[in-house]
């Protein structure tokens, strides 16, 4: 048995959505996993005995994609941007006490070579 897409992404796609959401706590991962679940069913070549059998394989299609995007490699290294930002280009508060520590050196060690 195979049902069409547009009738299963009607009546499925948010209940997918908030599966995933729950697995991916990122609103458009959780939208990439039930695109990607639509689209392997599209893909398939499955032969389903019923709509509540079809039901079963969007979830746990949905369930796994959703893992697999949490556990992605670029997930688990990100780093956030406000702290390369605040390593790389210190905030002025941070620049002042780094000027007063180099002035209370002696006049010798803080020339720049």
């Amino acid at each position: 048995m195979r049902i069409g897409v547009e009738y299963l992404i009607g009546r499925y796609k948010d209940h997918l959505f908030g599966a995933a959401f729950s697995v991916t706590q990122n609103g458009a991962d959780a939208q990439d996993a039930v695109q990607d679940t639509f689209i392997r069913y599209y893909q398939s070549d499955m032969e389903f005995d019923n709509e509540e059998h079809i039901r079963l394989w969007l979830f746990r299609t949905v369930y796994n994609r959703a893992k697999d995007i949490r556990k992605a490699f670029w997930k688990r290294s990100k780093v956030d941007l406000d702290e390369v930002v605040n390593f790389y280009f210190p905030q002025p508060s941070d620049q002042r006490d780094l000027f007063a520590a180099v002035l209370q050196l002696p006049r010798k060690e803080r020339t720049v070579l």
